[in-house]
C-alpha cells in the first residue's frame, strides 16, 4: 500500500531542510553495496537535527499513515540527485518497515519514484511525501537535472532484528 500527503508549510520548511542535507560532507564510496543510491551526495544522520525529527513526526501524524506496531524507531537520510544519478531497484526490508520519501527541492522533469511491480509511478513535487510498506520494490531512473533533493527514511519496530 502507498500513501501520499503534501506538507502544508513546505515553502518555508524546505529551504531549511535543504540546508541540512547539504551540511554534511559527501559519503565515501561504499564497496560493500550498503547503499542502493548512486547519487552525488548522500548523508545519513544518527543524531537527527530537530527539523528532521519534526518532519518525521509530521509524516507519522498524517491521516494516511498507520503503523501496525505501537513503538518504533526511525532512521532518516538525505540525498542529492544530480544529472545521471539514480537509485537501483531495491526494497527496505519487510512488512515491519514503513518507508517514506519527502521532496525538498526538485525541478519539473526530475526523475520519478517508480514501483514497477505494482505499476505505480510518482512524479516528484516539492512538499510531497510518499509512504509505503518497506517490502515494496522501488527505484529512481537516472535524473536528467541537477539538485533533486530528498529526505527519506524508515520507521521500524522497536527491538527489531536485522538479517
Amino acid at each position: 500500500m502507498i500513501w501520499t500527503d503534501n506538507h502544508p508549510e513546505y515553502e518555508t520548511l524546505n529551504p531549511q531542510l535543504e540546508e541540512w542535507v547539504r551540511f554534511l560532507p559527501e559519503m565515501e564510496e561504499d564497496g560493500d553495496g550498503y547503499t542502493n543510491l548512486r547519487v552525488t551526495k548522500r548523508t545519513s544522520y544518527h543524531e537527527y537535527p530537530k527539523i528532521f525529527r519534526e518532519l518525521a513526526e509530521w509524516v507519522m501524524n498524517t491521516d494516511q499513515f498507520s503503523l501496525s506496531f505501537p513503538e518504533f524507531k526511525v532512521e532518516i537520510w538525505g540525498a542529492i540527485y544530480n544529472k545521471g544519478d539514480y537509485a537501483v531497484p531495491h526494497t527496505h526490508g519487510d512488512g515491519e518497515i514503513v518507508s517514506f520519501v519527502y521532496y525538498v527541492n526538485c525541478v519539473e522533469g526530475s526523475s520519478p519514484l517508480i514501483f514497477s511491480e505494482i505499476n505505480q509511478t510518482y512524479k516528484p513535487k516539492n512538499g510531497l511525501c510518499i509512504m509505503w510498506n518497506g517490502n515494496e520494490r522501488h527505484e529512481v531512473p537516472p535524473n536528467e537535472f541537477d539538485n533533486r533533493v530528498i529526505i527519506a527514511g524508515n520507521f521500524y519496530k522497536e527491538g527489531r532484528t536485522w538479517n
